[in-house]
């Protein structure tokens, strides 16, 4: 059993030829807006049909070709199948008793956390309407599997090999379509990202891998940026290997995954704070092992108005992306500039320091909150819908579908960005605070310095008196600094 990071040698980068089909139009990105990001349909009905009318040649049996047998027989298969489907109208009267459960849970641990759970009529629209979407895809995927198997029988019963043959490549299909729309789901979100330089330390995630990653520098160029002056990443920093640019993500869920199987007892990575950036997870996991191989030539979609290093390479950006082999689109999480920890650059008085603490602490607990109903809620997992918690993002309204393993990971994440937002804050207050004698603070600000101890202690545990917090401080950089 592997334990933390898991180890990966160097890989050389592969040509475009070797990926999957679905996957070479992602290569060739020159810029993310003209994307079309547009959902594909992940249905069996579809991968099947789209197989029967493929030509291939596993729908040859003994020199005949029975695609037009096997349409024929499915069709009126899945036409008898759908005549039993539930309605409509009783998927609505499904959602509206689901919908009811899921407000008694948002209640229950709103009330655990002494916060308020609200929802508009949009809001409720939106879920019954995606439920009812997920419970007619159900029927349909069933509908189509059960009809596959009673056309099989009817056309080539005694043709098991051809049968598995025909049933791998239809899997293959839908993975190939959940893969794609991952990918998709990424572009989309990067959309309505600002352009930043990447540099040594930015978040990368990988569309079929399980944990995040930093991107690693090994030598700079001489080409430094940003308030950490970290240094810039050119187009040609995507060797993959953990002593190179591209660690690995631990497991991998591509379409193409690697052979080998493992197993691992942690996928966590810890950023500079020490708070997860990944779901911690202390179940042990076995999956496919995780080697990026690189689809040459390597960083898409860089910047060519920016040539920088010994020879002019173009700079990469939150804008830019890595393909791999193997099935995932690798993209920035953050550029990595403004990683490092550090207090706050611009000035705030005490009650502007005091507004974003409390702020910072609400949302902090409003993602918890959204993050523990996620946690305990009895859905499939594989149920996907908009949760009424979106707004916090702060992005634009309109969010993409994600499951809900998707949308743990991502309240995590953001969990841990206001937790990085409160620490700062407290630490900007106490270097203000604490540079002389206790005697010599405020009562107005020993108050203020009360209500953020005391918050960041229900938080995240610890002392919350100021005497004590005073007489352990050190400063940033010792004691009186």
């Amino acid at each position: 059993m592997a334990e933390g990071k898991l180890r990966t040698d160097e890989t050389e980068s592969r040509d475009v030829s070797e990926t999957p089909d679905y996957l070479k139009p992602y290569t060739e990105i020159s810029d993310l807006d003209d994307v079309d990001v547009t959902p594909v349909d992940t249905g069996v009905d579809k991968a099947t049909t789209d197989l029967f009318d493929s030509g291939s040649d596993v729908l040859i049996v003994d020199g005949k070709d029975v695609s037009e047998e096997l349409k024929t027989s499915y069709q009126l298969e899945m036409d008898a199948a759908e005549a039993s489907n539930c309605s409509e109208e009783a998927c609505k009267k499904m959602a509206e008793k689901e919908f009811e459960k899921y407000v008694k849970q948002q209640n229950k641990a709103a009330k655990e956390n002494k916060t308020t759970f609200t929802y508009s009529d949009e809001d409720k629209k939106q879920y019954m309407d995606d439920y009812v979407k997920w419970i007619m895809q159900r029927q349909s995927n069933t509908n189509s599997e059960n009809s596959r198997f009673n056309a099989f029988a009817w056309v080539i019963n005694n043709k098991m090999e051809t049968k598995q043959q025909m049933n791998q490549a239809i899997d293959q299909a839908v993975t190939d379509a959940e893969s794609e729309n991952r990918i998709k789901e990424a572009i989309l979100s990067m959309q309505n990202v600002d352009f930043e330089y990447l540099t040594r330390g930015a978040i990368l995630r990988c569309t079929s891998g399980a944990a995040l990653r930093r991107l690693n520098l090994p030598r700079d160029h001489g080409v430094f940026y940003g308030p950490s002056a970290r240094p810039i990443v050119n187009k040609h920093d995507c060797i993959a290997g953990d002593d190179n640019n591209i660690a690995n993500f631990g497991l991998c869920h591509g379409s193409n995954p690697p052979s080998e199987e493992i197993t691992i007892d942690s996928i966590t990575l810890k950023d500079d704070y020490g708070y997860n950036l990944s779901e911690p997870s202390d179940s042990i996991v076995t999956g496919f092992r995780c080697i990026p191989e690189i689809v040459s030539p390597g960083w898409i979609n860089t910047h060519s108005e920016t040539d920088m290093g010994k020879y002019g390479n173009e700079s990469v950006s939150t804008k830019s992306v890595l393909v791999c082999i193997h099935g995932g689109m690798i993209y920035p999480l953050t550029s990595g500039q403004h990683e490092l920890r550090s207090l706050p650059k611009e000035e705030l008085d005490d009650a502007e320091m005091s507004q974003q603490f409390n702020a910072a602490c609400e949302r902090y607990k409003a993602f918890a909150n959204a993050y523990n109903i996620l946690d305990n809620t009895d859905h499939d997992p594989a149920y996907e819908y908009n949760n009424s918690y979106l707004h916090l993002f702060d992005k634009k309204p309109y969010q993409p579908k994600k499951t809900i393993e998707t949308q743990k990971i991502e309240l995590q994440d953001a969990q841990n960005m206001e937790a990085k937002k409160i620490k700062d804050l407290l630490d900007q207050m106490r270097y203000d605070s604490y540079g002389g004698e206790f005697e010599d603070i405020s009562e107005e600000r020993k108050k203020t310095l009360q209500d953020m101890l005391s918050q960041n202690t229900e938080l995240f545990g610890g002392d919350d008196s100021v005497l004590n917090d005073y007489e352990n401080y050190e400063g940033p950089m010792g004691r009186g600094s």
